[in-house]
């Protein structure tokens, strides 16, 4: 395998693992969401809040990986 296609293929593997983490994150929020308005009668509210911020800052990295990942495969 030449350099070329050792970029390509470690391009493309980087963008599906930054679409599954992008898609796994997306459903962990959707969750999150619904775990939190049932939280109010169990008392976790506040720790279910902290852990949605954790995946939203996650879902971030991931977008914007996915974003380069997607930028280097096309180029």
């Amino acid at each position: 395998m030449n350099d070329t296609n050792e970029g390509q293929g470690s391009a493309a593997g980087r963008y599906q693992a930054a679409t599954a983490i992008d898609e796994g994150c997306s459903e962990a929020i959707r969750v999150c969401a619904a775990m939190i308005d049932a939280a109010d009668a169990i008392g976790a509210h506040s720790e279910l809040c902290e852990i949605r911020e954790a995946i939203l800052r996650l879902h971030v990295v991931a977008s914007a990986v996915l974003s380069e990942a997607n930028r280097m495969r096309q180029n």
